[in-house]
């Protein structure tokens, strides 16, 4: 048996400090409520349990496979969880090398020099090193810099870590040129997840890792499975509300994590009680029921519910070279309604050849927008490709 995977991501996200100066532009781009989850440590993750978990992924169907019935992670639990919005445009166009660090200077008003070995992006150490505070005196242009690499950072340390776990890619900074662009986050987001747990399993190293939005998984799975959950321990109280009514402020179902006591033990054996607890795991130990019929005990933030009516799309999602499909059809229990067997199309995810569009193996694809137009025509005609609606669970 190999050892638990290690998981990557947001390891050094509190470093970066948060400005106030910066919530306007946040707020334009629809981001605000993610980001300042931020301002709290997140919970530490379990390793061994998420790893006993995504042995259990099937790639044909994005999903895990369990005892009790299939379960994921779908575009209702990223966006209760990361108040990343659903509805707007594709995270897709041009991958271009070509002039990239004056790309990255124009944006954030600065970039490290060339290295040979490091053609994608940006060291996150160097980021840490010179953007990590704006200085009070400094003119709105340079602070809506600081802004933008703060967000940066935290989106590709958080959502869209590299394998390396150490590098911020430009091609995510081009995306934040214009904060009124209305992008989808919580799409792309999902998206690269699902792509991150194809690869997981397919790990033959015994320093084998995996990238993508560990941490909504992590609270994916506390929230649906008793296995690896840990104790819930009195929360830090909110500070961020402002002004009354403004829910942008509000809070997500990730808080009810906000501070817990995890698991300790060694990895090896950790990692086999835990693939026993699955491999026995019961649908009455598991929790199907939807959010809406939840008490949280505290007001949501407007994301979480905003994009509500996408929730249960069939339909492709799509962050710049990757495209997985959200077949939420395979789980229907998780919206509180009866599984009937699946519809036969998609009957997959898109097969190997889909898969094998990466930046590793594309590098000669520049404008990933025409590659892959098909799939954003099938996107942008989501609200016509709902799952159909059956009878509710008694």
């Amino acid at each position: 048996m190999l050892p638990p995977l290690r998981m990557r991501g947001h390891t050094k996200v509190k470093e970066m400090n948060y400005d106030n100066r910066y919530e306007p532009y946040y707020r334009r781009a629809g981001l605000l409520g993610f980001m300042l989850q931020f301002k709290h440590t997140p919970p530490t993750l379990v390793h061994t349990a998420l790893t006993a978990l995504v042995d259990r992924w099937r790639p044909k169907t994005h999903s895990f496979h369990l005892p009790c019935g299939e379960m994921t992670a779908t575009l209702e639990d990223f966006t209760m969880i990361t108040a990343l919005p659903i509805k707007g445009h594709a995270l897709i166009g041009r991958v271009d090398r070509k002039n990239w660090p004056d790309r990255v200077t124009a944006l954030i008003g600065d970039c490290p020099p060339i290295k040979s070995n490091r053609t994608s992006g940006v060291a996150l150490a160097w980021l840490l090193d010179h953007r990590a505070e704006c200085p009070q005196d400094e003119d709105p242009r340079t602070v809506e810099q600081y802004a933008r690499a703060y967000l940066w950072f935290l989106l590709t340390e958080v959502v869209f870590p590299d394998c390396s776990g150490d590098n911020a890619l430009w091609m995510y900074l081009d995306f934040l040129a214009d904060w009124d662009a209305g992008y989808s986050w919580g799409s792309p987001g999902l998206a690269y997840l699902y792509r991150s747990l194809d690869d997981a399993t397919q790990r033959t190293e015994k320093t084998s890792g995996m990238c993508g939005c560990v941490w909504a998984l992590s609270i994916w799975s506390w929230e649906r499975l008793p296995v690896g959950r840990p104790e819930k321990l009195p929360r830090t109280e909110w500070t961020e509300y402002g002004e009354d009514g403004d829910r942008s402020r509000y809070l997500t179902v990730a808080y009810s994590w906000d501070k817990v006591k995890v698991f300790s033990g060694k990895g090896s054996a950790m990692y086999k009680a835990f693939t026993n607890e699955l491999d026995n795991l019961t649908s009455f130990q598991v929790n199907w029921w939807p959010y809406h019929d939840r008490a949280w005990g505290f007001e949501l933030n407007e994301m979480c519910e905003r994009d509500r009516l996408l929730f249960r799309c069939i339909v492709p999602l799509i962050c710049v070279y990757v495209v997985e499909w959200h077949l939420p059809q395979h789980v229907a229990t998780q919206f509180g309604v009866l599984q009937h067997t699946p519809p036969a199309r998609p009957h997959d995810t898109g097969g190997y050849d889909l898969h094998k569009k990466s930046r590793q193996y594309s590098q000669s694809i520049l404008y990933w927008a025409d590659e892959h137009k098909s799939f954003v025509a099938m996107r942008d005609e989501r609200t016509f490709r709902k799952d159909g609606e059956r009878s509710g669970i008694c």
